[in-house]
């Protein structure tokens, strides 16, 4: 049995036809995300300040993916214990979801959305920091947080830049 799936991309329209044997994750990887340049590369369209949030999506991807497939590996370099329950893989799921939405908004310059993740990405950096210090955690925690607040402090800087220019 075929299924076809159509959607639209930025510039053109897809068309994609699987059968029931195929990869679901091929209708996330191609959903709203247009053709394939530029995922990876700044396309010609997009600002600066979406750019940070298109580099942040492919951090929240990868960190997600751990999670789901190799999570005792991450426990391990945090300190913590290895672990054989679904927790650690559904929140990886959530980071997985989570990137998504950085990904998609970037493409549409989602202005409003781009400003939401800095104070959330900096409250998270300090929460890191909460579990560091307080509750004496792993300084490697800390590590991962430390990519919020720069990618935070680098989405800011660039957004500013471009009001003054």
């Amino acid at each position: 049995m075929k299924t076809r799936i159509y959607f639209e991309g930025f510039r053109e329209d897809y068309k994609i036809s699987l059968n029931g044997k195929k990869s679901i994750l091929i209708i996330v990887f191609f959903l709203n995300f247009g053709n394939l340049e530029g995922i990876v590369s700044k396309p010609y369209d997009m600002s600066k300040t979406a750019f940070t949030i298109r580099i942040y999506s492919f951090y929240l991807f990868f960190m997600g993916s751990v999670m789901v497939f190799i999570p005792n590996i991450l426990l391990r370099s945090f300190g913590f214990a290895e672990t054989q329950e679904i927790w650690i893989r559904v929140l990886g799921l959530f980071t997985i979801t989570t990137g998504y939405y950085y990904f998609y908004s970037s493409g549409k310059d989602q202005l409003g959305f781009f400003w939401a993740t800095i104070p959330g990405r900096l409250f998270f950096f300090l929460g890191t920091l909460i579990f560091v210090f307080i509750f004496h955690q792993s300084l490697m925690l800390a590590g991962v947080g430390s990519i919020d607040l720069m990618g935070a402090l680098w989405t800011l800087y660039v957004y500013n830049k471009s009001k003054i220019s």
